[in-house]
């Protein structure tokens, strides 16, 4: 569909003279390597928006590491001390449950 010509009110007018006319912008897709990061952003916009930005990658970018994974029951007061200590050492839960593990481990 192509618009050879726009019709503007006169009250669109006068809020153009008064405030000039703005860019639309998008968000810029987050540069990080952080996956809670980048799930917030993909939670809150659609992919198709940014198919210009987007490039096949010829290998795996994201591997599950070799390595066991545990499941710890915690109360729900117990996984948000957790969440907000993380948060307050900028680091994500698992990092941080996962050196209090290793640093017990290397006490013994």
């Amino acid at each position: 569909m192509k618009i050879d010509r726009l019709i503007w009110t006169a009250d669109r007018l006068d809020h153009i003279a008064k405030h000039g006319v703005r860019k639309i912008t998008r968000p810029m897709i987050p540069q990080t390597d952080s996956i809670e990061e980048l799930a917030r952003f993909w939670d809150t916009h659609d992919l198709t928006d940014f198919e210009d930005e987007l490039e096949e990658v010829p290998k795996i970018v994201f591997e599950r590491k070799q390595g066991a994974v545990l499941t710890i029951p915690l109360r729900s007061e117990e996984a948000e001390a957790v969440r907000q200590i993380a948060e307050s050492k900028g680091m994500d839960q698992d990092a941080l449950v996962r050196q209090w593990v290793l640093e017990r481990i290397h006490q013994h």
